[in-house]
């Protein structure tokens, strides 16, 4: 957690927060499902951890995300998003 915050500290979060963080030894675990050409059509990542070393209250500390990816290999059309729908994301210094 402490090089996670370090490097995607966006200065969004209170400085105490970030150092409960930091030390909190908290570890974000994964999982991966695989097809059977080795790409990703699934992953999870449980936030659980983060959530509460965080001090996040009690109803919102379960936080569990995944990501399905499918289609691999299809074209696909992107076009940019509105300009007002843009913006840089803060890093660390």
């Amino acid at each position: 957690m402490a090089k996670a915050t370090d490097t995607l500290n966006t200065g969004e979060l209170p400085p105490e927060v970030l150092d409960k963080l930091k030390n909190s030894g908290a570890v974000i675990p994964v999982e991966i499902w695989l097809d059977s050409d080795q790409l990703p059509v699934q992953v999870t990542r449980d936030l659980t951890q983060v959530m509460q070393a965080a001090g996040a209250p009690a109803g919102a500390q379960n936080a569990t995300m995944t990501m399905k990816y499918r289609d691999w290999g299809a074209p696909v059309d992107v076009a940019d998003p509105p300009a007002d729908q843009v913006g840089e994301l803060k890093t660390a210094d």
